[in-house]
């Protein structure tokens, strides 16, 4: 069976709603859910997540399309299920009591 991948056409106007939706996908909560939706606005035509089972990534279709977001469902070179993850594409380093801080 192939992978599928959800990409978004087009963002919905009801912000709370899809903050909903991003939260109900990713299991994150509320300041997680803005970051990336935050994100999501400032990207083009964003894949969310990919490498899913079909009826997964049409199951998170759905909840995206419900909050009235433009989101198809594509084929997917990616094997392993992966979500949107904004600070994926930043350096981070150690600060100097142990916890991580987003490098300059």
């Amino acid at each position: 069976m192939s992978a599928r991948q959800v990409r978004i056409r087009e963002l919905p106007a009801d912000h709370v709603r899809f903050l909903r939706a991003l939260r109900l996908i990713g299991d994150m909560d509320l300041k997680q859910a803005t970051q990336l939706s935050s994100y999501l606005r400032g990207v083009s035509n964003p894949v969310v997540t990919a490498g899913l089972q079909p009826d997964v990534a049409e199951h998170i279709a759905d909840a995206l399309r419900e909050a009235g977001a433009s989101v198809v469902v594509e084929d997917c070179s990616i094997d392993t299920p992966m979500l949107c993850c904004p600070p994926a594409n930043e350096k981070f380093v150690w600060s100097l009591f142990r916890g991580i801080l987003k490098a300059d």
